[in-house]
C-alpha cells in the first residue's frame, strides 16, 4: 500500500494521472477522468464541415469531431449513416437510434460519400470520430456542411 501511496503522490504531484487502491489493484486513471463518462441514451450532436481546394491532388479531405464526454469502454464502433434526408435509424438533425452515427449533409458541392477515416476504429473512437469525405472531382471546389448526432447505445 505504501508503494501505491508513494506512486500517487509522484504522480498526482506532477499531473500526469491519479492512481488508487480499488480491492488489490491498482488503477491509473486518465487526465481527461473529471469528465463524466457518457451513459446508455445520452445523445451528442454538433456541426462537421469540410472545405475541398480546387486543383488539389487528392479526391478526399478528413473532418472530425469530440463527443462531450467519453464513451464506455467496451462501447462499439458507431454505425455511420451519412445521408441528405432522415432514415429510421436517423429520424431528423439532433436525433440518432443509439449506436448510430448520424451525419446529416445539409448543403454540399461536388461531395461524392463519407466513411470512417483510418483510426476511427481505434480506442480514440471512444472520445470522438474522424471521417474521410469524398468529392467527384479532385480538379473542382467541393464543400460539405453537416449536422451530426450519436445516441449512446
Amino acid at each position: 500500500m505504501s508503494k501505491i501511496i508513494s506512486l500517487c503522490v509522484f504522480l498526482c504531484a506532477f499531473a500526469v494521472a491519479p492512481v488508487y487502491a480499488q480491492e488489490h489493484k491498482v488503477v491509473v486513471v486518465p487526465l481527461n477522468s473529471s469528465q463524466k463518462i457518457a451513459r446508455s441514451g445520452e445523445t451528442f450532436a454538433g456541426q462537421l464541415s469540410y472545405y475541398h481546394q480546387a486543383g488539389s491532388t487528392s479526391s478526399f479531405g478528413v473532418a472530425g469531431a469530440s463527443f462531450p464526454k467519453p464513451l464506455p469502454i467496451g462501447t462499439e464502433i458507431p454505425i455511420l449513416e451519412g445521408l441528405v434526408s432522415t432514415s429510421a435509424n436517423c429520424p431528423g438533425i439532433g436525433q440518432a437510434k443509439p449506436g448510430y452515427l448520424c451525419v446529416y449533409t445539409y448543403h454540399t458541392n461536388n461531395f461524392d460519400f463519407l466513411s470512417y477515416s483510418g483510426g476511427s476504429t481505434g480506442e480514440n473512437r471512444l472520445y470522438g470520430f474522424s471521417l474521410d469525405i469524398f468529392f467527384t472531382s479532385s480538379s473542382s471546389q467541393g464543400w460539405v456542411l453537416s449536422s451530426w448526432a450519436y445516441t449512446v447505445p
